[in-house]
């Protein structure tokens, strides 16, 4: 572990021409890695990956579970939702870009995982199609459905593509969400407000949420942190910054600065004593 930050600085600074490596990861699947991108060589260094968000989903998820990932990226949480739900469970995934959903594919099939199902679009509160922009190759992760004002002096790249709601998906369906992650830098209110109806479902039914709460990429997409939370509010949902390792920290996220990122999770009231985080 004294290795892994100087080896994750050597990793960014310098191009080693390691573009495609395979390496197994802490959690003991392996992954398709490409050192080039900011999110791989983290993974290369340090073996995994937002650990304080993976506690609580190894925390929350049982054999048998639902989990839907919203902007799956290149496969870690879906893999590792899959492992822990098991055949008798099921994985939901999303992710717009073609390039990465390619690679998540990949690192998919990598590890002979059948129980997750792939989707190759956006999630936002219309279905219908819409822009997406492409982050740079060193950073595929901030690609968003929010113009990247912070890349303008590069040539910006978009792709078109098809957005769905969750609502269209999982309103009635036979094996509910327990639990969503979403991370779509930036439009996580479009894809809350298009799953109202699941929001204000069945007492019993209603999932936990993780979602990356970063109120000025909200703002790139026309609404705001204030905004996102109170809907929230509205449907008995209520709402903590996810610390490390995993532990819950109140915080209230109504006028939080703009410039702050959190993961948060928000948990319907009625399951608020099922679980001890």
């Amino acid at each position: 572990w004294r290795l892994a930050d100087p080896l994750l600085r050597a990793i960014r600074k310098n191009d080693f021409g390691i573009y495609d490596t395979k390496v197994k990861l802490k959690d003991g699947f392996a992954m398709n890695l490409d050192l080039r991108d900011w999110v791989d060589s983290h993974l290369f260094a340090k073996g995994d990956y937002e650990p304080d968000v993976a506690v609580i989903i190894k925390k929350l998820l049982r054999p048998g579970d639902h989990f839907v990932d919203v902007g799956a990226n290149f496969g870690f949480f879906t893999i590792l939702a899959s492992r822990i739900v098991g055949d008798s469970g099921k994985v939901t995934s999303f992710e717009p870009s073609k390039s990465v959903f390619h690679r998540l594919s990949r690192n998919v099939a990598l590890n002979g995982i059948h129980n997750a199902d792939l989707h190759n679009s956006a999630v936002s509160d219309t279905d219908g199609e819409v822009i997406l922009h492409l982050g740079p190759t060193s950073h595929s992760g901030i690609t968003s459905l929010r113009p990247l004002e912070e890349h303008t002096g590069s040539v910006e790249r978009i792709e078109r593509i098809d957005a769905v709601t969750i609502d269209s998906l999982f309103v009635n369906n036979a094996k509910s969400p327990r639990l969503l992650k979403i991370d779509v830098e930036g439009a996580e209110f479009k894809v809350l407000n298009g799953m109202k109806s699941i929001l204000r479902g069945n007492r019993r039914e209603r999932p936990y949420i993780i979602f990356e709460f970063s109120p000025g990429y909200l703002k790139g997409m026309g609404d705001s942190g204030d905004v996102l939370i109170s809907l929230l509010d509205s449907y008995g949902y209520q709402t903590y910054v996810i610390g490390f390792p995993g532990k819950l920290e109140s915080m209230d996220l109504h006028s939080v600065d703009d410039s702050s990122q959190h993961n948060v999770i928000a948990i319907p009231h009625e399951l608020m004593q099922e679980v001890a985080f």
